[in-house]
């Protein structure tokens, strides 16, 4: 994959994992189980280092 994949895919990463975010803090406990909201904050940690690691080390490797 190219540099350009790499920040692309990054960037999606780190985008999708605000989304996450957002929905595990915001959305109130009566709509959706306590534990949905863990494992949205958990899945937006994943995604944001995944999309970190994808923008940074990964480009970094392939220059």
């Amino acid at each position: 994959m190219g540099e350009t994949s790499f920040k692309l895919l990054g960037l999606s990463c780190i985008i999708l994992s605000i989304f996450l975010f957002l929905g595990g803090l915001y959305i109130p406990k009566i709509m959706i189980t306590s534990w949905i909201n863990t494992v949205l904050k958990i899945l937006g940690w994943m995604f944001l280092l995944g999309g970190i690691f994808l923008y940074k080390i990964l480009k970094k490797e392939n220059d």
